[in-house]
């Protein structure tokens, strides 16, 4: 219990919903810490922006998208991973799995 509120008071509520998608797509997406992918949440007007993009691992392919969402709304991340692995080319598509 300690330890808890020693953290809370470093803590803060917006890099933390920020970092809490960032893990959330690279889980829709399947990603590795050796997949190709590029992702970055930033906190705007109460709501998240997420930028995030696949690449082959040569760099030569790449898709990208963006989703804005209120915070802790994953929804709008799953509906996200679920576009890029759809338009992932061959290139791409082997270092991401589906989940279902």
């Amino acid at each position: 219990m300690a330890t808890t509120a020693l953290l809370a008071a470093i803590d803060d509520a917006p890099t933390r919903a920020e970092l809490e998608a960032e893990r959330a797509l690279l889980a829709q997406l399947g990603g590795t810490c050796h997949s190709p992918v590029a992702v970055l949440c930033e906190t705007g007007g109460g709501a998240l922006v997420m930028r995030a993009a696949l690449f082959s691992p040569d760099g030569v392919e790449r898709i990208e998208g963006t989703v804005t969402f209120a915070p802790h709304d994953h929804a709008p991340i799953r509906a996200l991973a679920a576009d890029l692995l759809a338009r992932a080319t061959p290139g791409i598509a082997p270092h991401f799995r589906k989940h279902q």
